[in-house]
């Protein structure tokens, strides 16, 4: 669409509005790293510790938070046929900026507006567009940088700052945006040449907002090159405000410390705290560098500001450096981005000596500089906490999960990512975006797919610092609860061993068994002096968790007379339950008038039972019943046994609920000679009877047991 200037001003009216609330005091540490994938492609590598490392992941790891590209619109022909001077091209930068994001960094995209470098001497238009009426100009200008930007952000590379032009002390795209001064008798530094100046600009930044379509609105740099001069900086700020302005969000100014360049660190801080006091705007160096060697750079005796050409020297400039931006009045000082970081010396490319001044030596090793630019300039602080998480024992297949708490200890907005290696998982944090002081918690999993020890590396990379956590844990497989008891039942008091036979790594155990007891042994034993069912409960823990087996009504403990009846007769009548219908005569135990009889013999089958009842009469009942007789072969020797018959009413369900054994009165003494089955002698017993007399008028409840009197 081809919009009018009026319109256009309209616009971009608008557009001041949304951006002039650019906070200060965040103070980027930055790199200009624009050659780094041609380096590479020249061979040359970047080491960390002697290691060969990813440059960006160098820088990152000293504290740069954000890496600035600059934009050429030269063709691949261009490019291909001189690569160092043409190469900055779309198809270059996209993928070198997706790396720069990728690697956890901010990104700032440093538009040159010309085929090759643009600077305060050189600001030639694109060959593309040298024929365009200014109208046409504006125009080309809005489409083109909607277009680069809506091309970043489809990459998923959104530039964070737009410089727009680079060092355009004297305007950009000339002659039609050229100011300052007559050139071959021209005079630029006029009303129309500052308007149209404006006017690119404006067209420019309506095209980053268009390309945007509805990402973050990059913040917008003005960049020019008069870091030591206050006066320059107020002229060129001055014009650029009349005539409705220009929105923008940073003052941007080039610093070399070199002599003749932008004069002394002092002059640097005067410009700075001006114009950051008369526009109230974030400032930053947009580029600075200092030798780390004096093979090329001049070194008098005083060095350059004071410092020497040297290691150590690259070194104090950054620590001078640093105060005096941070120090900025009002919070304004913005960053400062170090130019040619990336540079190595390659055959045949002539990089103006700027191998010396870059972050990494001729075997490629990052300099101590790197390092101590980005601890003294980053205001953000990345904080993990804390330092490792142990899962300890995790069962395989199950999942755990544990939480790092992270937080932004500096004094602005922190965004950053999480990331780590299976088997463990970031459940929520993977990204993370954090105000001033602000924490949240990164919850990691853990989930064993095998027995044996893990870990990994959180790797926390944040727009400050990042950070690495370490995270470990142990799989193992989960204990499965089971158990055996022996015996399972018998008389009051039962004694009775428990065997663990759990599955899996078990460390522990907690038995319950019913009774009230308890034990914490692998394999216990108890002593149930109580007739009843027992439910036994076990519980196994381990490394893996814990497992519980319950089995009800495992243990059956009876009462002596109930055990004499189940083992007789494989049944038991006054313990709750009905007596099924078997006894030893094989003719079937009713629950009415026929129950066992005796006390709880070491012989059972030579001691008492009852074998029949009958009633004689409309009064009378017979108990025919295996009786004691003496035992001379039982030391010192009875003769004779005393039997008893004692009579008891309870329910028809065979229950002896509801009352006491009552003495009917009734006995028989049955000595030796009484005649028994081969009994004689031996105290095998003898089958008689007796009568109970009345007993029939309770014919439906009434109970019988013989007992016998102990000599």
């Amino acid at each position: 669409m081809r919009l009018s200037p009026p319109k256009l001003a309209t616009t971009v009216l608008l557009l001041l509005v949304s951006l002039c609330g650019s906070s200060a005091g965040n103070s980027i540490p930055g790199a200009d790293m624009s050659l780094l994938a041609f380096f590479e492609s020249k061979g040359k590598v970047y080491k960390q510790s002697g290691v060969t490392t990813d440059a960006l992941v160098i820088v990152r790891q000293s504290g740069v938070t954000c890496v600035r590209l600059r934009l050429f619109t030269s063709s691949a022909a261009q490019a291909a046929a001189d690569p160092y001077n043409y190469i900055n091209n779309l198809d270059y930068t996209i993928p070198l900026a997706q790396r720069v994001k990728n690697a956890g960094l901010q990104f700032m995209l440093d538009f040159h507006y010309s085929d090759t470098w643009a600077s305060p001497g050189q600001q030639a238009k694109p060959s593309a567009w040298t024929n365009l009426a200014f109208a046409a100009l504006v125009q080309q200008m809005r489409a083109y940088n909607s277009n680069s930007i809506a091309a970043f952000r489809v990459a998923g590379a959104m530039p964070d700052y737009v410089e727009v032009g680079n060092e355009i002390t004297s305007g950009m795209l000339w002659p039609d945006g050229r100011v300052g001064g007559t050139v071959g008798g021209t005079n630029y530094d006029n009303t129309t040449q500052w308007s149209q100046l404006r006017q690119l600009m404006n067209a420019a930044i309506q095209g980053i907002q268009d390309g945007s379509a509805g990402a973050t609105m990059p913040q917008i740099i003005v960049h020019i090159d008069r870091g030591g001069d206050w006066g320059g900086t107020q002229y060129f700020f001055d014009k650029l405000n009349q005539g409705g302005g220009v929105p923008f969000n940073i003052i941007g100014e080039s610093y070399y410390p070199f002599p003749g360049w932008q004069g002394t660190l002092a002059q640097l801080s005067n410009c700075l705290n001006n114009a950051a006091n008369r526009y109230l705007k974030p400032v930053i160096v947009a580029e600075t560098a200092f030798p780390w060697n004096n093979t090329h750079w001049p070194t008098t005796t005083t060095g350059i500001n004071g410092i020497t050409s040297s290691v150590t020297g690259q070194v104090q400039y950054v620590v001078a450096l640093a105060p005096i931006v941070k120090g900025v009045s009002g919070g304004f000082g913005a960053g400062v981005f170090w130019w040619a970081a990336e540079y190595q010396q390659a055959n045949g490319v002539n990089t103006a000596s700027f191998e010396t001044t870059s972050w990494f030596d001729t075997g490629g090793n990052v300099l101590p500089a790197a390092v101590e630019f980005g601890q003294l300039l980053n205001t953000n602080q990345l904080g993990v906490s804390p330092p490792s998480l142990s899962f300890g024992a995790v069962a395989t297949g199950r999942t755990m999960q544990a939480s790092f708490v992270v937080t932004n200890t500096g004094g602005s907005m922190l965004s950053g990512s999480a990331s780590v290696a299976p088997p463990f998982a970031i459940v929520i944090g993977n990204s993370f975006s954090l105000s001033s002081g602000a924490s949240t918690d990164v919850v990691v999993s853990f989930t064993p797919t095998a027995v044996g020890g893990y870990s990994a590396n959180v790797v926390f990379i944040s727009t400050a610092n990042s950070s690495t956590n370490l995270v470990s844990g142990t799989g193992v497989v989960l204990p499965v609860a089971s158990f055996t008891a022996s015996p399972t039942n018998g008389p009051a008091p039962l004694s009775v061993n428990f065997t663990d036979t759990s599955s899996g790594s078990a460390t522990g155990w907690a038995w319950a068994f019913g009774d009230g007891n308890a034990s914490t042994a692998q394999n216990p034993s108890g002593i149930y002096a109580t007739p009843g069912n027992y439910a036994v409960q076990e519980i196994v823990s381990g490394l893996g968790g814990a497992s519980t087996s319950t089995v009800a009504n495992l243990i059956s403990v009876y009462s002596s007379f109930a055990w004499w009846q189940l083992s007789y007769f494989a049944s038991t009548n006054n313990y709750g339950n009905t007596a099924p219908t078997a006894d030893y005569t094989g003719t079937g135990m009713s629950n009415t008038n026929k129950f066992l009889a005796g006390f709880n013999p070491t012989n059972p089958a030579a001691y008492l039972h009852v074998v029949s009842i009958a009633q004689t009469n409309g009064t009378n009942i017979v108990v025919t019943y295996l009786g004691a007789s003496g035992d001379t072969n039982w030391l010192p020797g009875v003769q004779s046994r005393t039997n008893v018959l004692d009579s008891m009413t309870g329910d028809v369900g065979g229950n002896y609920t509801n009352g006491s054994w009552q003495d009917t009165g009734q006995t028989n003494i049955l000595g030796v000679g009484i005649s028994a089955a081969g009994g004689e002698g031996t105290g095998l017993g003898t089958v008689t009877n007796m009568t109970d007399f009345g007993g029939a008028a309770n014919v439906w409840s009434r109970y019988y047991r013989v007992r016998v009197l102990l000599p």
